[in-house]
Formats: structure tokens, sequence, C-alpha cells
């Protein structure tokens, strides 16, 4: 089921860690260092109104997540993850989907696939009939 996150008490912090796990290891901080960057940065996204946090949830367990954000005119798709449990069950792409219906007829709808997310832009293409209004950045500034 989707979820949309838009505010901090609507948000089980600590499911959302464990689907970021594999990405916070890899960064050069601590575990708690990553979750209270995180939890920051979230913090601010939903405060300033600038986007909002979209989950796939199975049985009251988040499975998936991603983050929708302002972006010039158009929305980025950014932070596209899912537990390892839990790949390889199409559960991303079920989400983006949603995602975009949700996105409908609120805001034109546009994703921005940047190269360096190499299996978040595949499961994006892969799902590119549901919001044909998107294109590849290569990730420079």
């Amino acid at each position: 089921m989707l979820k949309i996150i838009s505010a901090m008490n609507q948000l089980a912090f600590e499911q959302l860690m464990c689907i970021y796990q594999e990405s916070n290891q890899k960064k050069d901080k601590s575990n708690w260092e990553a979750e209270q960057t995180a939890y920051a940065y979230l913090q601010e996204l939903f405060l300033d109104k600038r986007g909002f946090c979209a989950i796939w949830d199975v049985t009251g367990h988040y499975v998936t997540a991603l983050r929708i954000e302002k972006f010039k005119d158009a929305w980025l798709l950014t932070a596209l993850e899912t537990l390892p449990t839990a790949r390889k069950m199409g559960y991303a792409k079920l989400l983006i989907r949603e995602v975009v219906q949700y996105l409908k007829g609120r805001v034109t709808v546009k994703f921005i696939v940047t190269m360096v997310v190499s299996l978040s832009t595949a499961t994006l293409l892969i799902s590119r009939f549901a919001c044909p209004d998107y294109y590849v950045h290569d990730g420079r500034c």
C-alpha cells in the first residue's frame, strides 16, 4: 500500500532507516551520524514543503521508499531503495507507478534521472511507461 509522508510524525523513521541501511553503511559516517543527517534532511524537506517521502508498505512493514522533491519545473525522484529481503518482487516498480498516479492532476509530472544511481535508474526506466515525460541528466550541476 502506498503511504505518502509529509511530516515526521507520520513516519516510522526506524523502518525507513532499515531500507537505507546499506547506503548508510557506504558513507564515511557512523550509522548514528547517517541517521541524524537523514532525520534533519527530512525534517527540513517537510517543513519547507519542498517534497515528501513515498513508501510502499506491506502489512505494516516498509519495503521500499523514495523521495520526491521539487527541482526547477519538475519533480525529482531520488533515494529509491528497497529492503534487501524484498528485492526482485516488483515493489519499487509498483511504488513508482503509484507515485505517478498520485501526482497526476496535482502537478505536471516529470522525472529527472541521474546516471549515478544505476539500480534506481534501471527501475525508473523500466517503469517509464507510467510517466513518459522524463529526461536523463548526467549528474553534473
